[in-house]
Order: structure tokens, then C-alpha cells, then sequence
């Protein structure tokens, strides 16, 4: 059984606690609602990360759990990035009517 290097395990263990810390920020701040979808992707690859650390000394096994997770979580990436993002964003700045008609096309 091959050990992991202390330097990367300690990183890979910094990674899943910041992660956690995101989405533990984002919730305390308010933002659960508008972005529910990317706070449990984020908390997902979190608890992925622990179970392939878990699995990091057999380089088969950690392929075949990593190709399973990635399966997993693939449908919520998009979902993630035009569910929750994009709505927020159309929201955030009106445009109002007046601001239109002054905006000429290139070739006026």
C-alpha cells in the first residue's frame, strides 16, 4: 500500500474544509435559497472527496469510484450553473425602457 505524500494529503484535506466553509458561508449568509443547487453540489464534492481519500491507496478502485461519483454528480452541473446563477443574475440589474432606445445598433 502506497502512502499519500503529507504535503498533497493536507491539501486535499484543506480543499474538502473549504469547501464545507462555502457552503456553510453561503447558507449563514442568506444565500440558501438563490442558490440551493450549487451549495449542495459544492457540499457533494466534498463528501466525494473524503470517500476517494478513503480509497487513495488503490489507483483501480479510486478510478472506478471517481468515474461513479463524476457520473453522479454530472446532470447537476449544468443545472447548477443556469438554475441557480443565471436567474439571480437577470434579476439584478434592470434595464429600463428609456435606456433601450438610446443604445443605437453599429450600423446607425
Amino acid at each position: 500500500m502506497k502512502q499519500i505524500p503529507a504535503t498533497i494529503f493536507n491539501l486535499w484535506w484543506a480543499s474538502v474544509a473549504l469547501q464545507f466553509g462555502v457552503c456553510v458561508r453561503l447558507m449563514v449568509t442568506g444565500l440558501w435559497n438563490p442558490y440551493r443547487r450549487f451549495i449542495c453540489y459544492l457540499g457533494a464534492l466534498a463528501i466525494e472527496s473524503c470517500v476517494l481519500l478513503k480509497v487513495s491507496h488503490d489507483a483501480s478502485l479510486y478510478g472506478k469510484v471517481w468515474f461513479v461519483t463524476r457520473l453522479i454528480l454530472l446532470p447537476f452541473v449544468p443545472v447548477t450553473a443556469l438554475g441557480d446563477i443565471a436567474p439571480a443574475a437577470a434579476k439584478a440589474v434592470p434595464v429600463k425602457e428609456e435606456a433601450r432606445e438610446e443604445v443605437g445598433s453599429f450600423g446607425d
